[in-house]
């Protein structure tokens, strides 16, 4: 018996905070005060777990404990303290839980969202890159224009000064031979004009193929570009295209988790509440029981023995008897009512919560086949951009 409540002080003193150490006093002859170093705070993860394991660990301890407690006799106040106590050490537990599932909540948001960043800076990249190659683009065609408008004018400055040339001879020959003969001047002259015409034809012929030789050059340069343009198109729309899927991803990975846990917290109300339900029944059932007993006591023990007194007393005592078994009874009758209706709670709980996952998931892959169906049965660039 000294043995049990040296245990119980135990316990009580290791449930109260600790006293603070006093300060010693320092040495005089020191001459600079050397600063000490703080304790570093733990996180806030570690110092959950470190509560969870010590809870963990009074909860396995107290039961071990229950059986050598409970053939003392302890009044009916401790006992209820010791219920009280359990019950809270039980919230404790399932608050240190719910706090470790929220803190994993806001790790994986904090990574999705992390990623949602980094595809964002990868479009943005993406999209001065095309803006760079079009101004380059832009550039190089100008610089093209303007070397052949040049070149255009060169040919016709040279046309022009060959054409003033032979005029020039043409007309010194003609003044060299008017004086000889006409005829042959005539004849000559017919001659130059035909050679001229011949030249002139030639060299317009020769303008014509540069200018259609050019403007293929241009026609395919402005293919390639677009070319160029429905590529980075295809590549923006499908980085668009995982980014909408990461966003979807995400939303269904919160919504889960949030209807978990708010199941979570209903059973966890549920479950405390049929708890202290049990505990109050059983607490009236108790005091019930005390009440009757000493009435009993007291009906016999103010009773004076005889014939017709022990049979009032053993009325009594039958009638005493009937009411702790109908008691006893209506209390058992009560507690499996209330278990039959928390295990059907948590099991319409979980269907519910499966059948929302079931109902997540189906829609998602439905969207995934629809797009899927809608890409496969395209082969241009057009149609790739209307699927998506």
């Amino acid at each position: 018996m000294l043995l049990l409540r040296l245990l119980l002080l135990l316990l009580l003193l290791l449930l109260l905070p600790l006293p603070l150490p006093l300060p010693l006093p320092l040495p005089l002859p020191l001459p600079l005060p050397l600063p000490l170093p703080l304790p570093l705070p733990l996180p806030l993860p570690v110092l959950l777990l470190l509560l969870l394991l010590l809870l963990v660990l009074l909860l396995l301890l107290l039961p071990l404990l229950l059986p050598l407690l409970l053939p003392l006799p302890l009044p009916l106040p401790l006992l209820l303290l010791l219920l009280i106590v359990l019950l809270l050490l039980l919230l404790l537990l399932l608050l240190l839980l719910l706090l470790l599932l929220l803190l994993l909540l806001l790790l994986l948001i904090r990574l999705l969202i992390r990623l949602l960043l980094l595809l964002l800076l990868l479009l943005l990249l993406l999209l001065l890159l095309v803006l760079l190659l079009l101004l380059l683009l832009l550039l190089l065609i100008l610089l093209l224009l303007l070397l052949l408008l040049l070149l255009l004018l060169l040919l016709l400055l040279l046309l022009l000064l060959l054409l003033l040339l032979l005029l020039l001879l043409l007309l010194l020959l003609l003044l060299l031979l008017i004086r000889l003969l006409i005829r042959l001047l005539l004849l000559l002259l017919l001659l130059l004009l035909l050679l001229l015409l011949l030249v002139l034809l030639l060299l317009l012929l020769l303008l014509l193929l540069i200018l259609l030789l050019l403007l293929l050059l241009l026609l395919l340069l402005l293919l390639l570009l677009l070319l160029l343009l429905l590529l980075l198109l295809m590549i923006i729309i499908l980085l668009l295209v995982l980014f909408l899927l990461l966003l979807a991803m995400l939303i269904i990975i919160i919504v889960i988790i949030i209807v978990i846990i708010i199941v979570i917290i209903i059973v966890i109300i549920i479950i405390i509440i049929i708890i202290v339900v049990v505990v109050v029944v059983f607490v009236v059932v108790a005091l019930v029981l005390v009440l009757l007993l000493r009435l009993h006591r007291i009906i016999s023990s103010s009773i004076v023995i005889s014939n017709s007194s022990s049979i009032i007393v053993t009325i009594t005592n039958n009638i005493v008897m009937v009411a702790i078994v109908v008691i006893i009874i209506i209390s058992v009758i009560i507690i499996i009512i209330i278990v039959i209706v928390i295990v059907v709670v948590l099991l319409l709980v979980v269907v519910i919560v499966i059948i929302v996952v079931i109902v997540i998931l189906i829609m998602n892959n439905f969207n995934n086949r629809k797009t899927y169906r809608s890409a496969h049965f395209c082969s241009e660039f057009g149609c790739y951009i209307k699927s998506f």
